[in-house]
């Protein structure tokens, strides 16, 4: 066999032999003359010393070898045409796999319906939410993405603000009416000593 590469206007010529079924057919696909698509045959032929068509009165009918060049010509047609699609912007699907890992309090009071959302127009990215106060190892890939409330995030890491975060603390207007809240008052609150010893000492009710 001869060396010489394969080049893709021979793929294209074969291509249109084994959907026309003739050379005049190919060559009016084409746009070129009958004996060029006759000449460029018969070189293939030599070149590669394979019959890639049997000649009867019906037409051009692709041998075993005419097939199987003509099904990788197809391929490489479709190949070729979505590239340009990708090119162009036309076919442009993200795909693919997020791991998001992110506290429960922030997904359920926020990022629910964003990660909906999302699902809805990027529905082939799989989109998988590990919901723990516990701090996954991005370097691991045990999360891609981490969602933390946090101005500091660790230095081996790169952190983006995404928003701001208020706490407040509420009660009773009844039972607080005519009361001050002192700050040893509320040591019977969940939330962390930090955040009580930043309520002011003349807080009353809401």
């Amino acid at each position: 066999m001869n060396e010489q590469g394969l080049r893709w206007d021979d793929l294209r010529i074969i291509t249109a032999i084994s959907e026309t079924g003739s050379l005049s057919g190919a060559a009016r696909r084409l746009g070129i003359s009958h004996a060029t698509v006759f000449r460029r045959l018969k070189n293939l032929e030599d070149q590669w010393g394979v019959t890639l068509f049997e000649r009867s009165r019906t037409g051009y009918v692709a041998s075993a070898a005419g097939e199987e060049v003509a099904g990788v010509a197809k391929q490489v047609d479709a190949d070729i045409h979505a590239i340009e699609r990708r090119l162009a912007g036309q076919d442009f699907k993200l795909s693919g796999s997020i791991r998001i890992t992110t506290t429960d309090t922030l997904f359920t009071g926020l990022l629910a319906p964003i990660f909906e959302n999302f699902q809805a127009e990027y529905p082939e990215i799989s989109l998988e939410v590990v919901i723990s106060n516990q701090i996954l190892s991005l370097s691991k890939r045990e999360a891609d993405i981490a969602i933390r409330p946090s101005r500091t995030p660790p230095e081996t890491l790169l952190g983006r603000k995404a928003g701001a975060i208020q706490q407040a603390v509420y009660g009773c207007k009844n039972q607080w009416r005519n009361q001050t809240l002192e700050e040893d008052s509320l040591d019977h609150l969940t939330c962390p000593q930090s955040l009580i010893q930043l309520l002011p000492s003349n807080v009353r009710y809401f």
